[in-house]
């Protein structure tokens, strides 16, 4: 997935129709008026924006717009987004303050990370080839949490605000605590209410709805 289709995925969340998250439609053009328009207006998006013009410009190995990116989203927010890490389309820190993720942590699309978020390694602990976490796809990680390690959290996964991970996570559960303790499991088709994490695939929405959004 290319910058150009993260970012579309990014705005997907400022773009909610019928309850779903939507990509913009339109060219290049409309694209960069609604980057613009949206990084004024809310530091969540702007947060995103400079992780991906860091992570762009590591790609293109061009190190002075790299440093910058990442010195300017550090200096701003408090928050180490380190431009090894691979974050799919639709990231979205709603309070951007104070999170670290470290290289080489991959997280999946349409996760939402809250402030104060740890993800990286445990002391060099190891699996495979891995000293990382892998987050799955349309996560809530809440506020506080650390997870630490080679852990696997799979995809519809809400963990709750200050919980620390360090062992690995099924798909579709709640659950919190220190260490992480799986509270309930979610049933996939379940109606999603207006106004809340929206796990379109796992809740049963049409596949034209899903597709659009980006998400396979």
């Amino acid at each position: 997935m290319g910058f150009w289709d993260k970012i579309k995925m990014d705005l997907s969340w400022y773009n909610v129709r019928n309850g779903v998250p939507t990509v913009p439609r339109g060219g290049k053009g409309k694209l960069l008026l609604l980057i613009v328009q949206r990084a004024l207006k809310s530091e969540a998006f702007h947060a995103v924006l400079l992780f991906r013009l860091c992570s762009y410009f590591h790609s293109k190995r061009i190190k002075i717009l790299t440093f910058y990116y990442s010195n300017r989203l550090r200096r701003r927010y408090g928050s180490t987004l380190a431009h090894t890490a691979d974050i799919a389309g639709g990231l979205r820190l709603p309070h951007p303050y104070g999170v670290i993720i470290g290289g080489h942590v991959k997280i999946g699309a349409m996760t939402t990370i809250g402030q104060h978020v740890t993800l990286g390694g445990n002391f060099g602990k190891t699996k495979g080839n891995r000293t990382t976490p892998v987050i799955g796809s349309w996560c809530f990680i809440c506020a506080g949490t650390v997870i630490a390690g080679p852990v696997s959290v799979g995809d519809d996964v809400i963990i709750g605000a200050n919980s620390t991970v360090s062992k690995d996570v099924p798909d579709h559960v709640i659950g919190s605590g220190n260490p992480f303790v799986i509270g309930k499991e979610k049933e996939p088709g379940t109606a999603v209410e207006r106004n809340k994490i929206l796990y379109a695939k796992f809740y049963g929405y049409p596949d034209d709805v899903v597709n659009n959004i980006g998400f396979k």
